[in-house]
């Protein structure tokens, strides 16, 4: 937060203690990358968001605000974020669902991460890599990247069958000339 070129103008409303304050967990990239179809979802979401309920009268310029206006990084955060996620995720997913796994909603970063590092399709195949995820998520180190593999039998077999299936369609190579190569 303190990277912004004009702080006064970025934090109208806001004291210097406050402003002090904005700084949190996760925060090691300026840059913020949303992936389709979550671009169209949050933009769709927002745009309702700032039709029905953001109060354009508070004294200050953050979008995110609590049922008092105040920025959201200043409010009761169980009230104002945890109880509305949790009630909207059991409506969805139901009450056996949320209790049994804890999910919060900071259960959404992790699941995103999830997905960035094994499924998302790309041009070289499946999953970013560390030093990706680390610049579109924050994380402050590989080791805490790393966690987010899975380790899937299935996922497995698939990356076997590919390679089986560019050996034997495109490369066109024996087993004895594919040896050759790798080991010489």
């Amino acid at each position: 937060p303190k990277e912004r070129e004009d702080i006064k103008l970025s934090y109208i409303g806001l004291g210097e203690i406050e402003i002090n304050r904005l700084s949190w967990k996760g925060r090691r990239t300026k840059f913020t990358f949303l992936i389709e179809p979550y671009a169209k979802m949050f933009f769709d979401a927002l745009s309702l968001y700032m039709k029905y309920e953001y109060d354009a009268k508070a004294r200050h310029n953050f979008i995110f605000q609590g049922a008092d206006a105040k920025p959201l990084r200043f409010c009761d955060y169980k009230f104002n974020v945890i109880r509305p996620f949790q009630s909207a995720a059991t409506e969805v997913l139901g009450e056996g669902f949320i209790r049994p796994y804890k999910m919060q909603l900071h259960s959404l970063r992790h699941r995103f991460c999830v997905f960035l590092k094994n499924f998302i399709l790309h041009t070289e195949g499946m999953g970013l890599s560390d030093s990706e995820i680390i610049l579109l998520t924050g994380h402050a180190s590989v080791e805490s990247v790393q966690t987010y593999a899975i380790i899937d039998k299935v996922k497995i077999e698939e990356k076997l069958a590919l390679a089986y299936i560019m050996r034997d369609y495109l490369h066109r190579k024996s087993f004895n000339e594919l040896m050759l190569i790798y080991h010489t």
